[in-house]
């Protein structure tokens, strides 16, 4: 349509569409789209437009974690009726060299019988156990530590003999003591993260009671950035057969794997150190050569004493 001259051309303005966006094509590439997650996950585009999302909670394998408290001897989290399933974690990294404090005079692994990862370590006078645990779906506060069997604060170096009746907890046989530690998910079901019978003798602390220890929930650092997994950091004091006399522990638990003890760092070598190595008759060999290494030391103690003369009132003073 011809315009007149000196006058506006509105006709350009017949080819203009006034329609709403809500009618476009919902096929347009154009249009941004929103995708809800329904856990934490990681968000990865390729360089061909692809994108991929990948739960983090999926990271190395997965276990079935019984839900059930078993008892001493059975399976842990086998057998169980309700499982969960829970993130593997030996799929952490491996703690930075500020961090070995962890695994110093012990060692790591994943328990045979929960598949929780386990790390210990150990100085003359503790041994500290951590079990790594998902703080996303058994929350800190819902873990629980047991130790059943630890002897008094009195007894501390006087630990000896074979141990104690466990019948309170349905199995045979005799005990040095027993530890649990168990968490609740976030559905309320119980987990257990390690249980076992003791290798050696533990004492209570000064003001502890029975059943009672000291524990902790640290974040490692070395874990990996947004990371959700803890531990459950638990102290267990050493007990000896006497005053002088170090045990050295070679596993955390009974069932669990065995270091070597001679190969502990600065540790001397004499017989008073050996005191905790082996089971069994080389046990009962290195007890008896402590016990009578304390008597050799305790003999020349006394000869070393000089005689003092006592001076005694005369009577008629």
């Amino acid at each position: 349509m011809a315009s007149r001259k000196g006058g506006i051309d509105y006709s350009k303005w017949d080819k203009i569409d006034f329609g709403s966006d809500d009618d476009s094509d919902e096929s347009n590439d154009e249009r941004p789209r929103v995708t809800r997650l329904d856990e934490p996950s990681r968000v990865t585009r390729t360089r061909d437009g692809t994108v991929l999302v990948e739960p983090t909670k999926a990271k190395g394998g997965v276990h079935s974690a019984v839900a059930r408290v078993g008892k001493a001897g059975d399976g842990g989290n086998e057998g169980s009726k309700v499982g969960l399933s829970v993130a593997d974690t030996s799929g952490g990294a491996e703690p930075s060299a500020t961090d070995q404090r962890h695994t110093k005079n012990g060692g790591r692994f994943t328990d045979a019988k929960t598949g929780f990862d386990v790390l210990w370590s150990q100085d003359r006078e503790e041994v500290i156990v951590s079990v790594v645990f998902d703080s996303s779906l058994m929350p800190s506060k819902n873990v629980c530590v047991t130790v059943v069997g630890a002897l008094p604060f009195a007894d501390r170096k006087s630990a000896a003999g074979g141990g104690t009746e466990m019948d309170e907890r349905g199995v045979g046989g005799r005990s040095r003591g027993f530890l649990v530690v168990t968490a609740r998910t976030t559905d309320g079901e119980k987990i257990v993260l390690l249980q076992g019978d003791l290798p050696h003798f533990v004492h209570l602390a000064e003001d502890e009671e029975d059943g009672e220890c000291e524990w902790e929930i640290e974040d490692p650092g070395w874990m990996g950035e947004g990371v959700v997994k803890r531990l459950a950091r638990v102290t267990l004091h050493k007990a000896a057969p006497m005053h002088g006399v170090t045990v050295w522990w070679d596993q955390p638990l009974v069932h669990c794997p065995k270091i070597d003890v001679a190969s502990i760092k600065g540790r001397p070598q004499g017989s008073m150190e050996n005191a905790g190595q082996g089971d069994g008759k080389s046990q009962q060999q290195a007890m008896k050569e402590a016990w009578d290494e304390a008597h050799r030391m305790f003999r020349e103690k006394v000869k070393a004493r000089k005689k003092e003369p006592v001076h005694f009132p005369d009577k008629h003073d």
